[in-house]
């Protein structure tokens, strides 16, 4: 029973969490229940953010994001001084937070890319699907360690998940193949991931979410018993 209840509160949570982070939560609480999304803690699908041209987003939409190429010419290769090429090639990178996908569009503009605009695409990945790598902009740097703390967070794995290969379309929001995540997929996270879904569901206990489920489903079982 317990485990069941946990199961609707958080099918519940993520059901109503767009609605109730628009205005109904502290800021606290929102904050909260949104790191919890964002990390894919309840879903087992980590919220990501990639920033392109705006003429690139359709091909993206249709075929994914391609690994980089990294030669000569490339964004990759211009903005990234005293890594090996090499290293860099066949990596996909897409930022764990939004601000930090915007902080590389302006990179981009600032390196002559993106004239029609720039563009954040964001993507559903599964946990553990896509095989995850170090950020070889952080591991090749001669200057590695003497990032600052700021520009580690930026790229290294707090703030950007860097992939081997290519994301397939059907993760990116609005691209081909993809669907939204369904109650169903929530149970069977929760079922094979225990650990991860009960840091998702203790997230959520100090945030209005969890309150909102909670009295959401009382209210339910109220009725039911009329």
């Amino acid at each position: 029973m317990r485990g069941q209840l946990l199961l609707k509160i958080a099918v519940d949570a993520e059901h109503n969490r767009q609605v109730l982070a628009g205005g109904a939560l502290t800021v606290g609480g929102a904050g909260l229940a949104d790191t919890v999304h964002r990390k894919g803690l309840l879903t087992g699908k980590e919220t990501l953010w990639h920033a392109t041209g705006r003429g690139n987003v359709k091909g993206i939409k249709e075929q994914g994001l391609k690994g980089s190429k990294a030669g000569k010419g490339t964004f990759t290769a211009e903005a990234v001084v005293g890594v090996n090429p090499k290293s860099l090639e066949n990596k996909t990178y897409l930022a764990r937070k939004r601000n930090i996908a915007l902080n590389v569009g302006l990179v981009r503009r600032l390196h002559g890319y993106d004239k029609d605009g720039t563009r954040i695409i964001k993507a559903k990945v599964p946990l553990g699907v896509l095989k995850e790598v170090s950020n070889p902009e952080l591991d090749d740097m001669p200057y590695g360690k003497a990032h600052s703390r700021k520009m580690t967070n930026m790229i290294g794995p707090e703030g950007t998940a860097t992939f081997e290969g290519s994301v397939p379309s059907k993760y990116i929001v609005g691209g081909k193949g993809f669907k939204r995540t369904r109650p169903r997929e929530i149970v069977d996270f929760a079922r094979k991931h225990p650990g991860k879904f009960g840091k998702g569901i203790a997230g959520l206990a100090g945030s209005a979410v969890l309150a909102g489920a909670g009295i959401k489903l009382m209210k339910g079982r109220k009725e039911d018993s009329k």
